[in-house]
């Protein structure tokens, strides 16, 4: 599971898939059951990766040609990040076993980990050149190409794959990989690969990130009770995924439920290695909502005590800076709900400025989501009530949502 970042919400493309390049090495491939052998399979499931390799180091002294060893080998020494280790049992592995295409996709992945792209892609195809239906290979090489930015390659290998292997767990990874393509450019298709995924398979960890992405895009396109419900799914994945919690938490306080959007919250707090400003803004901002002002008080001495200590902050209020001005020339060619994106990475970056919060509301307004935006301006007015611009905005707002509620019950 990825850690949250300053702004819990941006993750990139490449990102995402780098990820799940490194995830494919945490699972051990259906090796033949001798006893030894099943035994240190057990062990590297539980993550007992030395005691693993112990028995497997044992079982090749007495059976240096047992290819199944040295391949689950390998990916222990991968993981423990000893390269030339890892490659030589990938290389045992593979001159006993030159027609596997197991071997050849273990070694892409391998090779991958050490950021060793164009290696771990010709492994990709040679597996793909024994075994044309291994769609678990096709999957890694889209990947590997996406990697690199080539998204039209990518995008080719995974919906090969999908044809291989519709309607199973794979073929879901493949679609929740498409949407992550698709995302920026075509928002709806990114929502119908995501949809599909969870379909396919609606549970476990691979589904948290599906339903996290869905929650996230559905937001995005101004659906609320749409991303309300696929967040919830969610953190039912992974109660204790903190970004989940924390998107459920921001999406419960968009829509006014602050008692709600106050639990998700503290569970993201509780739940982060490393807290963030965000989630203390947000949380401060619930708790004020419900009426808990003592417990709001110590959240908001947390984060300023939080910000005195943090080293990264000046740079973060630069990023912060930088992603509203472009929002301001997005909005100045007419790209509103690009604009939008920029200003919500502000002000996850520096969640006290009004100024950045102010340009939300308002793009807010200007896409009819006069609900979210109303809420950011009675927001940035409970701080700074003598803000005449900011009343301002917020009468006609209220006005402009009278009207269109009029128009369309």
């Amino acid at each position: 599971m990825t850690l949250i970042p300053s702004n819990p919400s941006q993750r990139s493309i490449r990102t995402v898939f780098f990820a799940s390049l490194i995830a494919g090495l945490l699972i051990a491939p259906a090796f033949a059951q001798d006893a030894s052998l099943a035994g240190a399979r057990r062990l590297f499931a539980a993550g007992s990766y030395n005691q693993a390799s112990h028995l497997l180091e044992t079982t090749l002294k007495s059976n240096p040609r047992n290819a199944d060893a040295h391949l689950l080998l390998g990916q222990i020494y991968a993981i423990q990040g000893q390269r030339s280790e890892a490659i030589q049992q990938f290389t045992s592995a593979i001159e006993l076993q030159p027609n596997s295409a197991l071997a050849y996709n273990t070694l892409g992945s391998a090779l991958n980990r050490f950021a060793e792209f164009e290696q771990a892609r010709t492994a990709f195809e040679q597996a793909i050149k024994i075994d044309p239906t291994f769609a678990q290979a096709h999957i890694n090489l889209a990947m590997s190409l996406a990697q690199s930015n080539d998204m039209p390659g990518a995008t080719e290998q995974l919906q090969t794959a999908i044809k291989i292997w519709p309607n199973t767990p794979a073929a879901a990874t493949a679609h929740y990989l498409l949407a992550k393509i698709y995302q920026d450019q075509d928002p709806q298709h990114a929502i119908e690969e995501l949809t599909t995924s969870v379909k396919i398979q609606p549970t476990g960890p691979d589904a948290q990130q599906a339903w996290l992405a869905l929650g996230n895009l559905r937001n995005a396109t101004n659906d609320p009770a749409a991303a309300l419900f696929a967040l919830k799914h969610a953190v039912a994945c992974d109660p204790h995924d903190p970004e989940s919690q924390y998107e459920l938490g921001s999406a419960y306080l968009e829509q006014g439920d602050v008692h709600q959007a106050a639990i998700h919250l503290e569970l993201a707090r509780k739940s982060m290695p490393a807290i963030t400003i965000a989630v203390l803004y947000k949380l401060d901002r619930a708790l004020r909502k419900e009426g808990s002002i003592a417990e709001a008080d110590r959240v908001r001495a947390q984060a300023k005590s939080l910000l005195a200590q943090d080293s990264e902050a000046n740079q973060h209020f630069q990023e912060a800076q930088t992603l509203d001005h472009d929002g301001v020339e997005l909005e100045a060619k007419g790209e509103t709900a690009r604009a939008l994106e920029k200003y919500h990475a502000a002000l996850e970056l520096n969640p006290q400025q009004d100024g950045f919060r102010l340009n939300y509301a308002l793009a807010l307004c200007r896409l009819n989501r006069w609900q979210q935006g109303i809420a950011e301006l009675e927001d940035i007015l409970q701080r700074d009530p003598g803000n005449i611009e900011v009343r301002r905005a917020l009468f006609i707002a209220r006005d402009k949502a009278r009207q269109a509620s009029t128009t369309h019950p």
